[in-house]
């Protein structure tokens, strides 16, 4: 029975998917607000003008949330452990 050893990093790095969407969404939502409370919605390019304050918020918030996880991949780097492991062969 062998053992190898093995230098490890461990560290808890955040999904960068979920703060991408929540981003999103809260763009999406912040766009809505204004839409609705700024605009008339019986003008004609009321369809054109929903567009931007959905796609540009979204587009923003996507950014932030991208932000905000990549600053918390950073972190975990910074506070990543090294431990040993060892491969037991049976």
């Amino acid at each position: 029975m062998s053992q190898e050893t093995r230098d490890l990093k461990i560290r808890r790095a955040p999904k960068y998917l979920p703060f991408i969407l929540f981003g999103a969404v809260l763009g999406v939502v912040l766009g809505l607000i204004l839409f609705f409370s700024t605009s008339q919605p019986t003008a004609n390019d009321s369809p054109s003008i929903l567009g931007l304050l959905i796609v540009i918020p979204a587009a923003l918030g996507a950014g932030v949330g991208l932000l905000i996880a990549a600053r918390l991949d950073s972190r975990s780097v910074a506070k990543s452990r090294q431990v040993q492991a060892a491969k037991l062969d049976e």
